[in-house]
């Protein structure tokens, strides 16, 4: 089984760079991006099967770009990240369309184990 290509979106680097790594190293291909618009630019241009997705962003929320890919031809599977967990936070993020949520600091073998069951979804 081909392994599912993930976009990566959150503003601190060093996140970026611990996500692209792990998975990269496991066999995925990952692309990053810092920002919502480049998100939904590397979303047109790829169509990644998996977006891990901060809600926190600079200009654009993660909920915003959630809204936005509703409106696209390619939606991926949306996986929330956020160092402010909420219950009510959360459930908006599932009603906004995303498949899971996970808070930080990130659990990188919980967070393969969501997009295992994400790929079995697909």
């Amino acid at each position: 089984m081909a392994m599912s290509s993930i976009l990566v979106v959150d503003d601190e680097p060093h996140i970026c760079e611990l996500l692209h790594s792990y998975f990269t190293d496991h066999g995925h291909k990952v692309y990053v991006a810092e920002t919502g618009q480049e998100a939904l630019a590397i979303n047109d241009e790829y169509s990644p099967d998996i977006m891990l997705l901060d809600f926190k962003l600079p200009g654009m929320s993660g909920l915003d770009i959630l809204h936005e890919l509703q409106q696209k031809p390619h939606m991926p599977i949306v996986i929330i990240l956020s160092g402010h967990s909420t219950y009510e936070l959360a459930e908006e993020a599932i009603e906004a369309g995303a498949f899971d949520y996970i808070t930080k600091p990130l659990d990188l073998k919980q967070l393969a184990e969501i997009i295992s069951i994400a790929e079995l979804t697909t």
